[in-house]
């Protein structure tokens, strides 16, 4: 438990920091063990994804800017990794939104 609050303010504290543009992240991890965080770096948009669950699980990212077609993102994360869940912007970002679920991969 304490390494999980470790984790998060760590990933708070680099998302912070690296912070280009404003990010609204909705996630609901459903009763799951998974953090996700997101940042930018430049016009590229992350959301880092943790898994700590002892099975993998399978998270789609919708990114939506104004105008632009939305783009889907997904990865599969392994029990107690973490991975990185990306999208270049085309135009000027103003405000991007991501939705983003997560669910058992069987």
């Amino acid at each position: 438990m304490i390494h999980r609050l470790f984790l998060t303010l760590a990933l708070c504290f680099t998302a912070s920091v690296a912070l280009a543009f404003p990010i609204d992240l909705d996630f609901d991890p459903r009763g799951l063990d998974v953090v996700a965080e997101p940042f930018a770096q430049g016009p590229v948009a992350l959301v880092r994804v943790v898994n700590g669950e002892d099975f993998p699980v399978i998270c789609r990212a919708v990114f939506r800017n104004g105008p632009e077609a939305s783009r889907q993102r997904q990865a599969i994360v392994a029990p107690g990794d973490s991975t990185t869940i990306s999208w270049t912007a085309r135009r000027q970002v103003v405000r991007l939104r991501v939705g983003l679920h997560c669910e058992r991969h069987e």
